[in-house]
């Protein structure tokens, strides 16, 4: 028998068979690999799975709880002391990538990779484990998100009632963005070639006041269009780099200080239920999702900034 015609290997083994008392004999046995099938488990590890819903379902958020995903835009803002007190001062930004500001040169940084050491993600672990995380809060402004996070923080004896006043106070201080410093210098700098432009035309030489009397008077310019509130917004907001942000963009604020009025750091985690426009909170005109606050007492050991 010619085996060759097989596609399946075959392998021949001798096996000593007792054919009767006292005598033996040798059989031939083939043994031929069985074919092993795929089965659904096999196609399911080698599909390609999405790491953000394996996220969502460990944590519950499937399509009916409406969550739903969107690129994040990420501002840190630390609190600083100026000559008006103290404010909240952007220093840092991201999407998909890190910008800083660059201490003395008033301007960003090139964007690069962002890099995270294993001691601050300990801190940060450590901050959400012991500190107040809210998930799900509604509120509507910066306001109301206070009063709720701070009555809770005091009825879980996280907080004393002394300090309520002190926090918010802080939290509600003047936010002070990268792209505003920049738009007053380059307005001192417009008016100060206007200025010199102004002084070097020559005036008309005017003998008496009867003079001024026939000089014509200048029309009003009823051609321009009043100013109206969205004006007034977008002179608040970034609005040059909120065209390279996606339309459906959501921001994270983290808010960073040291004040002498705390012994022990404060720290609070929170995801609102919808995303809502915190005011001057961001630079863009992009509705805020999540907020992490972290304030810490004034100390040479560790700086919060």
């Amino acid at each position: 028998y010619d085996y060759s015609l097989h596609s399946v290997p075959v392998k021949t083994t001798h096996q000593i068979r007792k054919v009767s008392q006292g005598t033996r004999k040798h059989s031939q046995h083939r043994h031929h690999r069985t074919k092993r099938h795929r089965t659904d488990k096999d196609k399911i590890l080698k599909k390609d799975v999405n790491p953000t819903d394996t996220v969502k379902g460990i944590l519950g958020d499937t399509e009916g709880s409406g969550h739903e995903p969107h690129q994040l835009f990420s501002e840190l803002e630390e609190l600083c002391k100026t000559e008006n007190g103290m404010e909240w001062k952007e220093t840092a930004r991201w999407v998909k990538f890190e910008e800083d500001v660059e201490e003395g040169a008033n301007r960003w940084s090139k964007p690069h990779v962002s890099s995270l050491s294993m001691h601050s993600l300990m801190e940060l672990r450590s901050f959400l484990v012991n500190g107040t995380v809210f998930l799900d809060l509604e509120a509507e402004n910066l306001n109301n998100i206070m009063d709720v996070l701070l009555e809770s923080m005091v009825n879980n004896n996280q907080l004393t009632y002394e300090k309520i006043a002190l926090i918010k106070s802080v939290i509600l201080r003047k936010h002070r963005h990268q792209f505003e410093g920049m738009q007053r210098t380059k307005s001192h700098s417009a008016l100060s070639g206007i200025a010199l432009l102004a002084t070097s035309i020559a005036l008309p030489k005017i003998k008496s006041l009867a003079d001024i009397a026939q000089q014509p008077a200048a029309a009003p310019d009823w051609t321009s269009p009043p100013r109206t509130d969205e004006d007034l917004e977008n002179d608040a907001k970034n609005v040059l780099f909120m065209k390279k942000l996606p339309k459906d963009a959501e921001a994270s604020n983290i808010l960073v200080g040291e004040v002498d009025f705390l012994e022990e750091p404060f720290s609070a985690f929170i995801r609102l239920q919808n995303s809502t426009q915190l005011g001057d909170l961001t630079e863009v005109s992009v509705p805020t999702r999540f907020l992490f606050i972290l304030l810490g007492p004034e100390s040479a050991v560790q700086s919060y900034h």
